[in-house]
């Protein structure tokens, strides 16, 4: 079942607000050995009025997800029949859980043995941080400054183990393992004047916005197969490099 914990300190006064919030969601994995995903986010706003011109405000948010998935192939385990154990040991390969448990259909992986040597995970995080500047020397005019900054992240692991049988004359997989770096990062600034003037019966408005945005992205790719021992999730361990790409 999904566990939610949520922390919040704030405060408010005449010319100050503050408000700093943590939540953390954990959903755990539908089979045993499986993590599931965890989301974490840290929240800050600040605003302040130093004086009746001058409106400050900041803002600060951080946002992480750790997902370990499911690798069960469900329909698979209701091809077992009911006498068959997928929790025993495997006596020949020495894994926690037996890799084959049906003799009659070996290529028939148990889901337990291979949610027990998984590589397979996403860690994903973004920040922002945001700044605005209010100032309104007149009450008919006013200028309002933006700065916002942005900062993803996001590295996957695909891993397939080696040792598992592929076919019904005992053939094993050499194993594979895929890694993706991901980042982007972005910044936005705009400066902006509001004037707003009555003529008579007459309201007269002008305004005007200055903008500048600047985006970066990269991604790295590297994979690797031919594992050369059993449940080995690092790129070290692939004796064969089969692409690095950016």
């Amino acid at each position: 079942s999904e566990l939610t914990t949520l922390m919040r300190i704030s405060q408010m006064s005449a010319t100050s607000n503050f408000s700093l919030s943590y939540t953390r969601t954990v959903n755990p994995g539908v089979i045993k050995g499986a993590q599931g995903a965890t989301n974490q986010s840290i929240r800050l706003n600040v605003d302040n009025r130093p004086t009746d011109q001058i409106q400050l405000s900041f803002g600060a948010n951080f946002n992480q997800n750790y997902n370990v998935p499911t690798v069960a192939n469900f329909p698979n385990l209701y091809t077992y029949e009911p006498y068959i154990n997928l929790l025993a040991p495997d006596r020949i390969t020495g894994q926690r859980y037996i890799v084959a448990p049906d003799s009659n259909n070996i290529t028939n992986t148990n889901t337990l043995f291979l949610q027990s040597i998984s590589g397979n995970w996403t860690n994903r995080s973004a920040a922002q941080l945001s700044g605005q500047v209010t100032y309104r020397p007149l009450n008919w005019l006013s200028f309002i400054g933006n700065v916002g900054y942005n900062l993803q992240n996001a590295k996957t692991n695909a891993f397939q183990p080696p040792g598992v049988p592929t076919n019904e004359a005992g053939g094993l997989s050499i194993g594979s393992l895929g890694i993706t770096n991901q980042s982007g990062n972005g910044l936005d600034a705009y400066l902006s004047s509001t004037a707003i003037k009555e003529i008579g019966k007459l309201t007269m408005r002008l305004s005007g916005q200055v903008e500048e945005t600047n985006r970066d992205f990269q991604q790295i790719t590297t994979t690797g197969t031919t594992f050369n021992s059993v449940g080995a999730q690092t790129i070290a361990h692939a004796t064969v490099l089969t692409s690095n790409s950016s």
